[in-house]
C-alpha cells in the first residue's frame, strides 16, 4: 500500500526546517519536529496532547532551553538545512504508523505518536516526565476520533468487541445463582461437597437446598457424569472379566 504525507504534516515538515533555524542548527532534529507540531497550532496532535493536559507554551519553552544556541540561521541559508539521522528514523516511524493504522495518507496523529516510538529527543522526556506516553496519546485519539482506521483495523476492533461482549455475557450467566440439592445419606454420601473453581470456593450442604453459583452448580454436573462414566466402566470391565472367568473354565 501507498503512503501519502497529508497537507498538515507537509506543512510541521516545513515549520521544522524553520524551527531548526530559529534554534541555531543545520540539522533537522525530532525536537524540531515537536516543535514544528507546536507552531502549527491547529491539528489533532497538539489539541491530544492539550487533552491530557499538556501546557504546551511550557513544552516550547523547555525544548528551546535545551536546544536553542545565540545565533539563528539565516533564510538565505535554508538550503544547507537538512534532516538529521534521528528525524529520518521519526518519519520511518510516522510511515509504520499509518501502515499499521491500514491508512493511505500518514498525518501529524501519526507523527506524535513516531516521536515517542523514536524516544530520544526532549519534548517526549517533558511528555514522559509529566505522565503521558505513547499509550495514551492513542488511547485519547482513538476515544476522540483523532485516528482514522482502514476497514481491516477497524473489523479487527469489531471482532475483538464482539469477542468481549460474549466474555461478559458467558461471565454474567456461570455467576447467576442457581439452587441445588445433593443426595444425603448416613454412608458414602453424608459430608458436605467443597467446590473450587479457580481460587474461588464454596461449601454446599447435602439434604437441604442450597443457593450457589452456577459456575459450581456445572462444575458439580461434571463430576456427577464422570463418576456415572466410571462406574459404567467399571460395571463392563467386571462383566467383561466374568464372561472370560467363564470361557476359561468351560
Amino acid at each position: 500500500m501507498e503512503i501519502t504525507i497529508s497537507d498538515q504534516l507537509h506543512s510541521v515538515i516545513n515549520y521544522s526546517r524553520e524551527e531548526a533555524m530559529r534554534t541555531g542548527s543545520y540539522g533537522i532534529a525530532p525536537d524540531h519536529l515537536m516543535l514544528g507540531l507546536l507552531r502549527h497550532k491547529e491539528n489533532s496532535a497538539v489539541d491530544a496532547l492539550r487533552g491530557l493536559g499538556t501546557d504546551v507554551e511550557e513544552l516550547k519553552q523547555f525544548i528551546d532551553s535545551r536546544i536553542f544556541t545565540n545565533e539563528h540561521i539565516p533564510y538565505s541559508e535554508i538550503d544547507s538545512i537538512t534532516f538529521s539521522r534521528g528525524v529520518q528514523n521519526v518519519l520511518s516511524f510516522t510511515i509504520l504508523e499509518a501502515t499499521k493504522l491500514r491508512n493511505r495518507q500518514a498525518g501529524v496523529e501519526h507523527l506524535i505518536l513516531a516521536l515517542f516510538r523514536a524516544g530520544d529527543s526532549y519534548g517526549v522526556t517533558y511528555l514522559r516526565d509529566n505522565g503521558i506516553d505513547y499509550g495514551m496519546v492513542y488511547r485519547y485519539m482513538e476515544k476522540n476520533s483523532m485516528i482514522e482506521k482502514g476497514p481491516e483495523e477497524t473489523q479487527q476492533d469489531e471482532k475483538e468487541e464482539r469477542r468481549e461482549r460474549v466474555m461478559k455475557a458467558e461471565e454474567a450467566y456461570l455467576n447467576e445463582y442457581v439452587e441445588v440439592t445433593l443426595f444425603r445419606d448416613n454412608e458414602k454420601y453424608k459430608d458436605d461437597v467443597y467446590v473450587a473453581i479457580n481460587g474461588k470456593n464454596c461449601l454446599i450442604r447435602r439434604g437441604v437446598w442450597t443457593r450457589i453459583r452456577r459456575k459450581f452448580a456445572m462444575l458439580l454436573d461434571q463430576s456427577a457424569i464422570q463418576d456415572l462414566r466410571t462406574a459404567e466402566l467399571m460395571e463392563q470391565e467386571s462383566n467383561r472379566f466374568s464372561g472370560e472367568s467363564r470361557l476359561r473354565n468351560l
